[in-house]
Parts: structure tokens; C-alpha cells; sequence
């Protein structure tokens, strides 16, 4: 494990705060052993270089819109900066509070009053309850800060876009304002905020598997950090989440044969699996393989579509 430091204060950026929503300890590994955590794979990569494609895409809606960029240190006094010459529209605007709360807004729009819209950008094709949460990260910081902070909005892609020659950056995206959903939810993000700067300033990772809010990402994480976990433990059931963990805790189960297949709370693809546990072989529904091939009809075709599915399309 590396060595921790308390004197050494850590900055609170965005991703490091989904990483807290998580789990508590992916906050605290990020920042003190990151090599606990799974690396950053193709996949990964994938997602990021679409989302940088529509980040392009939307900020044509903004023709004047000035681009704050250099050195992660630099970036908010550049924004600063900026905002002193009267700059009306700013792309990755940031801000670094006293408490060291880093946030870079995908665009600032600058209203009368000195007021700031915020708008979020994102390859998703909805608004997404974690994506609330971003928002409401960046105005905290904001507001630190010492900006006046006016509405907010997530810039999303359309689902239903067809593309017929140039990319339109007025119909692959809309604008979802989120004001209110960043309101509602505020106070509990600055709880989670206050929270997340003692994890990072505590000794040790809070290891707790129930403490975790986003129980599929953290267990990927627990697989990594534990790739020696027996072919019989709880942690290989199909779809687990922290509930039913919490009860085989209670109950004192650890491993998959002593999961009674009749326990309340499990799902259908969680009792299959059990069977075959004990039963020793697979599981296999002959009659329903065989009901479902005899619907088919030939020739059959057959398109991939979930190995590329990109939010900017390539081809008309």
C-alpha cells in the first residue's frame, strides 16, 4: 500500500466524487493505492472518446463560446481570467475552493446579474439520476467558489436521430433543464461532499460492502482486489445485490450451496443458478430452447448491436 500522508490535502474532483458514490473506499483507493482498483480498459477508452465526440457535437450551439485550456493547475485562474474580460460563454470553466473542491463545467453561460447557467454534457440519450448528481457536484463547487450560480441543464443525445449526410448538432442533442432536481437533491450532496473529504483524509479505505451506493460497480471492484475468492462464495451470485448480502451476513452464509434456493428476496436467474449449484450439472430448459428456435423462421440475419453502438453515428 502506498503511503499515506495527512498533511497532504487532496483535491475533491468530479470523478472522484462519483467514485465516493460508489463506495466510500474507491474514493480512498483513487486517491492512496490506486493499483487496487480495476485498470482503465479499452471499453472505458470507448465511452470517453464518444462522450468527447459529443461534447464537440453540442458546443456548436455555441459559436462564441470561448475554450478555457492548459495546465489542471492553471485552469482556474485562466478561468478567472476570462470572466474579468467579460467573457459571455465558457467551455470547461473551473473552479479550485479553499477546501480544494475541483469542478470544470462543460459550459457556463453567463446571465444578467452575473448570473451562471451550467450546462452538463453527456452521450446518453436521457437525463440519468447520477447525472443529477454531477450537476449538483459542480454548483457546490461553484458556490464555494464564490460564483452565482443560476440555472442548470443536461445537453443529451437523441435517441431516435437519424443522420442523413452532416452531423446537426440542433437535432442529434437536446437541452433538459434539471434546476429543480439539482435543488431537491443539494443538501444531500453536500452531505455526501462533507463525508467524502473525511474519507479521503482518513487513514484506511472503509471497506464495509454495504456502505456501497453503487453495488455493481463496487463489486467489481471487490473482485479485483480479491481474485482468489472460491468458486462457492455468495460474492459469484448472478445478480447480488447488497440486501440480499446484508441477510446472508445475518444468516451466516458464505458460501453458494447453503443458500436455500426458496430464500425470500431471490430472483428467478438467482434460483436457476442455485439449482445447478446443487445439483451439480446445468441447468438447461430443452423445451423452452426448443419452443423458442421453432418461432424462428429462415433465412435468418443477424446484426451486433450492442458490440458497437455509437452515440454519434458513422454512416447515414
Amino acid at each position: 500500500m502506498q503511503t499515506y500522508n495527512a498533511g497532504c490535502m487532496k483535491w475533491l474532483t468530479k470523478s472522484n466524487f462519483n467514485a465516493y458514490l460508489v463506495h466510500p473506499a474507491k474514493l480512498w483507493l483513487a486517491k492512496y493505492d490506486p493499483d487496487k482498483l480495476p485498470p482503465w480498459d479499452e471499453a472505458s477508452e470507448a465511452l470517453a472518446v464518444q462522450g468527447r465526440q459529443i461534447e464537440e457535437i453540442a458546443r456548436r450551439r455555441w459559436p462564441d463560446g470561448l475554450m478555457t485550456s492548459g495546465k489542471l493547475f492553471d485552469m482556474p485562474d485562466i478561468t478567472e481570467a476570462a470572466v474579468k474580460k467579460g467573457t459571455q460563454v465558457l467551455f470547461e470553466g473551473a473552479v479550485l475552493t479553499d477546501r480544494k473542491l475541483y469542478a470544470a463545467a462543460d459550459v457556463l453561460v453567463r446571465q444578467p446579474g452575473d448570473l451562471w447557467d451550467l450546462y452538463e454534457i453527456k452521450s446518453s440519450t436521457k437525463v440519468r439520476d447520477d447525472q443529477i448528481s454531477d450537476v449538483a457536484f459542480q454548483v457546490a463547487a461553484f458556490r464555494e467558489a464564490g460564483w452565482k450560480m443560476g440555472r442548470q441543464f443536461v445537453v443529451h443525445v437523441i435517441g431516435q436521430y437519424l443522420r442523413h449526410g452532416e452531423i446537426d448538432p440542433n437535432q442529434i442533442i437536446t437541452v433538459v433543464e434539471v434546476t429543480q432536481d439539482v435543488t431537491t437533491r443539494y443538501e444531500r450532496i453536500i452531505e455526501h461532499i462533507n463525508d467524502a473529504i473525511e474519507v479521503m483524509a482518513g487513514p484506511c479505505p472503509p471497506l464495509e460492502v454495504t456502505l456501497a451506493s453503487d453495488f455493481y460497480k463496487w463489486m467489481d471492484v471487490m473482485r479485483f482486489m480479491h481474485p482468489d475468492l472460491p468458486p462457492e462464495s455468495v460474492f459469484h451470485l448472478t445478480r447480488l445485490n447488497g440486501e440480499l448480502l446484508a441477510t446472508f451476513k445475518e444468516k451466516g452464509i458464505s458460501k453458494l450451496p447453503d443458500i436455500p434456493v426458496d430464500l425470500e428476496g431471490l430472483k428467478p436467474q438467482q434460483v436457476t443458478q442455485l439449482k445447478a449449484v446443487h445439483a451439480g450439472e446445468p441447468v438447461i430448459d430443452k423445451a423452452g430452447i426448443s419452443g423458442r428456435l421453432s418461432e424462428l423462421k429462415y433465412p435468418l440475419y443477424f446484426l451486433d448491436y450492442e458490440t458497437s453502438a455509437p452515440a454519434v453515428p458513422p454512416h447515414d
